[in-house]
């Protein structure tokens, strides 16, 4: 009998232990993780040293808060070397604020994909052509045989995943037919 007791002495006792630590007010010299940070496709590319002509043109245009915003999206990002060849390339373009806008604009949504793609998905989102639909409404042609997108611009990195999309580099900027 005493035996019995004493062990409910002690499951009480353990028990209230246990209450008390559990309902410790967390001042434990650790920090409480913080929610993670937005990664949506903005937010990554301005991580990327390598994309930062992308998203000053993404600012310079106003597209910076769609890519920002819930949705689906595919980009294919081109690089700043990839960036400053189109610059080089016309004689009255020093940088991007020389770029007219409504130029710009369709060059940017002609990177974008309107869902998400990740390269093993690319396959079946292609048409007969080998084409996909782009937001600024014409098609890019995908040779996935050597990943490469109207023929000129090869995929340098695939599927940087984003919140709201995933991130292809490629090395040269397409350009639309204007």
């Amino acid at each position: 009998m005493k035996t019995t007791h004493y062990f409910k002495q002690l499951a009480l006792l353990l028990s209230l232990s246990l209450i008390t630590i559990s309902c410790n007010n967390d001042d434990d010299g650790y920090d409480t993780p913080e929610e993670p940070q937005s990664t949506t496709i903005t937010a990554l590319a301005s991580e990327s040293d390598d994309l930062s002509i992308l998203v000053s043109a993404l600012q310079a245009a106003g597209l910076d808060s769609t890519l920002d915003s819930e949705g689906s999206f595919t980009v294919f990002a081109p690089t700043n070397a990839a960036f400053q060849a189109l610059l080089d390339s016309k004689a009255d373009w020093s940088g991007l604020g020389d770029i007219p806008l409504d130029v710009l604009i369709n060059v940017l949504t002609y990177h974008v994909v309107p869902a998400r793609a990740y390269d093993k998905d690319l396959a079946g989102a292609l048409d007969s052509n080998n084409e996909l639909p782009t937001a600024q409404g014409q098609n890019v042609m995908v040779d996935l045989s050597n990943l490469t997108i109207n023929e000129n611009s090869t995929i340098v990195g695939v599927n940087t995943n984003a919140t709201n999309g995933v991130i292809h580099v490629i090395d040269n900027v397409l350009v639309p037919t204007l």
